[in-house]
């Protein structure tokens, strides 16, 4: 009997830890010039303990992304104190839309209970989109299913093909230089 009743101790809490009901979080995110910034990383970031220094790294509990009207919700956040960010890891914005984590809002979520109009524009660049058309070397018609990288910065390499009409598009570039190749050398990439 006793041996009974000390697993049942000792397994309690992990029951309870995994019957605790989850909040959403959602918003809007705007860029800079008020237009929906489309296809942005936002995340809860949970806010550090005190006496923690903020740059100690702090745990993203939930990863969305934006969608072509700005929109996200962050599903399957426990409960607890967050900050809100979007954009890229390292120079995200923060709720309600400032550069450093010591203006951010903190964000508290409940069980159970949803959090809306988290609604902010960016204050750090959200990357920018390069796009281009690849025509034939005999006229201009576009050449479809031709494979395009850009090279350079971080993350090194992007890849895409080209649509029908020639067209290619990246989204998200971080500024900086880079290459833009189209098709690759006979053996690889």
């Amino acid at each position: 009997m006793k041996k009974l009743l000390l697993i049942a101790v000792l397994l309690a809490p992990a029951i309870a830890a995994s019957q605790v009901s989850t909040g959403n979080v959602s918003g809007e995110i705007r860029t800079r010039e008020g237009q929906p910034a489309v296809g942005v990383r936002v995340s809860a970031m949970a806010v550090p303990e005190a006496g923690v220094p903020a740059n100690s790294g702090t745990a993203l509990v939930s990863i969305g992304m934006t969608d072509n009207q700005g929109r996200y919700t962050l599903e399957n956040v426990l409960p607890g104190r967050y900050y809100i960010t979007a954009g890229f890891v390292d120079s995200p914005t923060y709720y309600p839309g400032v550069s450093a984590m010591s203006g951010a809002t903190v964000v508290n979520v409940l069980s159970s209970t949803p959090v809306t109009g988290i609604n902010f524009a960016v204050a750090n660049s959200v990357g920018v989109t390069v796009s281009g058309r690849v025509r034939s070397s005999t006229g201009n018609s576009g050449v479809g299913g031709q494979p395009v990288a850009l090279v350079g910065g971080a993350p090194p390499l992007q890849q895409t093909t080209t649509a029908a009409d020639g067209s290619f598009q990246f989204l998200r570039v971080r500024p900086g230089r880079y290459q833009v190749t189209s098709g690759f050398p006979a053996g690889g990439r």
